[in-house]
């Protein structure tokens, strides 16, 4: 591989790949209560992606919002408050006052 720019972009998707497989392995580590949201038609973090990620955290949560896509807080803002209310005062001993 004698093209820099070629070994460059190697190199960026090895670097990526290796972090999102520590990321991941440290999705298990989470013991608190956890709320994934996803929307619908999020290109970014799908509800496939989410799901896989619930998966790999003991106890979690995930709720699609149909028909939202990345911003949720910002598509759906009364939506979103409401969901994380409820998530919060379904966990109270994690709430910090």
């Amino acid at each position: 591989m004698t093209d820099p720019s070629r070994r460059g972009r190697w190199v960026a998707i090895v670097t990526g790949a290796i972090s999102i497989a520590i990321a991941v392995a440290y999705l298990a580590l989470i013991t608190v209560p956890t709320l994934l949201i996803a929307g619908e038609n999020d290109p970014n973090a799908s509800p496939d992606v989410m799901r896989k990620m619930g998966e790999r955290i003991l106890g979690s949560r995930l709720h699609v919002m149909p028909g939202i896509g990345h911003l949720m807080n910002l598509e759906a803002p009364d939506d979103f408050d409401q969901l994380l209310i409820e998530f919060l005062r379904d966990n109270p001993a994690h709430v910090r006052h």
